[in-house]
């Protein structure tokens, strides 16, 4: 259950970024107490999203800052790199629609 699917749902959605959050914060060696004083909130939001997967937009932000993990922001909405993967696709789907085309004889009177 590490990948995100288009039919992932939105509480698998919430565990899996706890459970990938929840892994930083260990591998930083930092305690749920010290990340909430980190982020500047509560030990209870941090053990509700670890726990519960439960968290708000806000706190989600100040702790992903907390554990140097803002970059993640650069990429989540990328809509140049996903116009030319775009591209991409309705190109070649021309040029396959252009040299797939049958020619049709036609009888001969």
């Amino acid at each position: 259950m590490n990948d995100i699917g288009y039919f992932t749902s939105n509480e698998e959605i919430m565990e899996i970024l706890s459970q990938r959050i929840t892994n930083e914060r260990i591998i930083q060696n930092i305690t749920q107490k010290e990340l909430a004083k980190k982020a500047n909130v509560t030990n209870y939001a941090v053990r509700e999203f670890e726990q519960n997967h439960k968290i708000s937009l806000e706190n989600l932000i100040s702790i992903l800052r907390a554990l140097g993990k803002t970059n993640i922001f650069n990429t989540l909405f990328d809509f140049k790199a996903q116009r030319i993967e775009v591209d991409a696709v309705l190109f070649q789907d021309k040029i396959e629609k252009k040299y797939n085309k049958k020619r049709v004889k036609h009888a001969s009177k």
